[in-house]
C-alpha cells in the first residue's frame, strides 16, 4: 500500500513547520547523493509538543537520495530518542526509535512513472509518496511524519500492566452492590407519589 504525505495542493501545507529541510531537485545528481539532517534543540522541542512527548532529546536521519526520472528515491534512515507518557501510571517511558524506510518523490505534474536504472519505464513506486513542488522536497517533513508513525501509541513502563475489571462475568457483580441509577430511580420513586 502506498501512502501519499503532505498535501498536494499546497506547498508543504506546513505539514512539518517543526523539522523542514529542503531539497531542491536540481540538487540530486544522475549518480544520487547522500544527505543527512539532525533536529537541534528548538526544533526537538516543537515536534515533542507536536507528537504529544515527554520529550525529543536526539532527531536524525540520513538519506540515499537517488533520481528516477522525474522524481528521487530516498532512502532513509532515522533515529531518535523519545520520552513519553507511560498510558497505565503516567510516569515517563524512554525509547529508541531506529526505522529504515523508502519515500518516492514525485512531482506535482501528476507524472507517474519513473526510470529504472535500466532505463525503461515502470509505474510500481518503491516508497510511499511525497510531493516534488516547484523542483523542491522537503525531506524533513516527510521524516517527521514517519517519526509521528514510528511511536508507541500505547507505550507502558516495564513491567507495568493494565488490569482491568470484568464486568461481564457475573461473579464479579456483587447483588447488594447499588447500581449507578439507584439513587436516581430512588427519587423519582419517591416523586411520583407526591403530586
Amino acid at each position: 500500500m502506498t501512502a501519499i504525505f503532505g498535501d498536494l495542493e499546497s506547498d508543504f501545507g506546513g505539514k512539518s513547520e517543526e523539522f523542514s529541510r529542503l531539497v531542491k531537485l536540481d540538487a540530486v545528481g544522475a549518480t544520487g547523493m547522500e544527505f543527512a539532517c539532525a533536529a537541534d534543540p528548538q526544533e526537538c522541542k516543537a515536534l515533542a509538543k507536536r507528537l504529544v512527548l515527554v520529550s525529543l532529546a536526539e532527531f536524525e536521519a540520513t538519506a540515499e537520495l537517488d533520481r528516477r526520472g522525474s522524481g528521487v528515491l530516498a532512502r532513509v534512515h532515522l533515529v531518535a530518542d523519545v520520552v513519553q507518557f507511560c498510558v497505565v501510571t503516567l510516569e515517563p517511558v524512554e525509547a529508541r526509535i531506529d526505522q529504515r524506510f523508502k519515500v518516492d518523490f514525485m512531482p506535482l505534474d501528476g507524472a507517474q512513472s519513473v526510470e529504472n536504472s535500466d532505463d525503461t519505464e515502470s509505474s510500481v513506486l518503491d516508497g510511499d509518496v511525497a510531493p516534488i513542488n516547484g523542483g523542491v522536497f522537503d525531506l524533513g517533513a516527510v521524516v517527521a511524519e514517519y517519526l509521528s508513525l514510528a511511536i508507541d501509541p500505547y507505550p507502558r513502563k516495564p513491567g507495568i500492566e493494565f488490569v482491568a475489571e470484568d464486568f461481564s462475568s457475573s461473579e464479579t457483580v456483587d447483588s447488594d452492590r447499588r447500581k449507578p441509577f439507584s439513587a436516581l430511580s430512588d427519587m423519582i420513586s419517591k416523586g411520583k407519589g407526591k403530586t
